[in-house]
């Protein structure tokens, strides 16, 4: 239920960025000022397409779409690791898209995986392209602060998403695994609602796991 909305199927989870128009890089977005120093092999690949795509030796469409990948492709890599409070805006973010796809694409907004997802607003996806730069700059969390916090179980987040009625709790579960979209995607947003109502050490360590294995499932497909 935590996991990200369905993404388009033919772009990536951050939007595309007008690479034509970077003199520098850093005008357009400042997060790669974090980028050059957190992550500059990162930094020197978007460099190189961008100055490909200045030079006209490569498309301005193609160029924008491979630097797309490669931040979305570092993004999600960092993420399991990043510190607690990037993976807790992590989670505000996502609760952010479920809400805006409660309006515009219940299907989505339930996690089905039928049909082509609806393009969220452009202030949201600049949000999370900011976001996702920030996360492919940051440095690991260190090992002390990856045990801290806890794991909040299913069954207790539910119980919280219910504010503790047991009949409520399951009515919750029943509607995560109904067929009724509206259902489902109130039922994801409550949980995620209680998800990040919780410090974000515990955010963190409930959801670090995960993550990392979300990042791996996208990399094993490409």
């Amino acid at each position: 239920v935590m996991s990200a909305p369905e993404r388009e199927k033919d772009g990536a989870s951050t939007p595309a960025i007008s690479v034509g128009s970077i003199k520098p890089l850093e005008e357009v977005e400042p997060g790669f000022r974090d980028v050059k120093t957190g992550n500059p092999k990162l930094y020197a690949d978007v460099a190189a397409i961008h100055l490909a795509v200045a030079s006209r030796k490569r498309n301005a469409k193609e160029g924008s779409d491979a630097i797309n990948r490669l931040v979305d492709d570092a993004y999600r890599a960092r993420l399991g690791s990043a510190p607690a409070q990037m993976i807790a805006a992590e989670m505000e973010i996502r609760l952010a898209q479920l809400r805006e796809f409660s309006r515009i694409d219940l299907r989505a907004c339930s996690g089905e995986r039928e049909g082509k997802t609806a393009v969220l607003s452009h202030s949201l996806q600049r949000r999370h392209y900011a976001h996702a730069l920030r996360v492919a700059a940051s440095s690991a969390a260190t090992p002390e602060d990856l045990a801290k916090g806890r794991v909040i179980a299913a069954d207790r987040l539910l119980g919280v998403a219910a504010n503790g009625d047991p009949a409520g709790a399951d009515r919750l579960a029943a509607a995560l695994r109904s067929t009724d979209l509206r259902a489902k995607c109130d039922a994801r947003i409550a949980m995620l609602e209680a998800l990040v109502a919780l410090d974000d050490i515990d955010i963190a360590r409930t959801m670090r796991t995960a993550l990392a294995q979300g990042a791996k499932a996208e990399a094993e497909k490409k």
